[in-house]
């Protein structure tokens, strides 16, 4: 019973210390792909009707899924010196990234659209990482403001678009609407 009990003891201050240290950088560094069968869409219970029924997650899904394939050839790798590479084959981009406590952030210059030349960073909440697999989550909440810290003239012009979608959504719907996804590592290539 005391060995149960020390072996509990030890799992649990280990699961403490990993959860309360964030993640580990060394953990990204590598190639990865995206497992679309793991993308987890949650709407707020609190999205009015008139919203929701014109997103169906299952439908998301499933489409994500068929996408694999397509996925595969996705080129994202991360390096040791804080750069990262992302994109289809043939039509990659370089990017910066770094690991602060349990975020992952990515940061570049915006190179098409509105805010083309601009400077932008998103950080995604991390919710699992190890050596072979991560998982990242971005909340709508956490999506709509660091849009406005950074691009606050655009967001304030397609808000004005938005119309009165916008007085529907407050910010505890936006909070408790997020999306996730895992990466799984790439295996070497003989």
């Amino acid at each position: 019973m005391k060995n149960l009990f020390k072996v509990t003891f030890v799992a649990l201050m280990a699961a403490v210390m990993v959860s309360c240290g964030g993640a580990s950088k060394e953990d990204f560094v590598g190639q990865w792909t995206p497992d679309l069968s793991s993308i987890d869409i949650h709407l707020s219970e609190d999205i009015p009707a008139d919203l929701k029924k014109n997103v169906d997650v299952d439908d998301i899904k499933s489409e994500a899924k068929e996408g694999q394939k397509e996925a595969d050839k996705m080129i994202i790798d991360f390096k040791e010196d804080g750069s990262v590479t992302l994109g289809p084959e043939g039509d990659t981009k370089d990017f910066k990234w770094n690991v602060d406590g349990d975020e992952l952030i990515i940061s570049g210059k915006m190179d098409e659209g509105p805010v083309k030349g601009k400077d932008f960073e998103l950080a995604f909440e991390i919710v699992e990482s190890g050596a072979d697999a991560f998982t990242l989550k971005l909340t709508a909440m956490s999506l709509k403001e660091q849009i406005e810290a950074q691009f606050k003239e655009e967001m304030d012009e397609a808000m004005a678009q938005a119309g009165p979608i916008l007085d529907m959504l407050n910010d505890d719907i936006l909070t408790d609407t997020w999306a996730s996804i895992s990466f799984k590592k790439k295996e070497a290539e003989s």
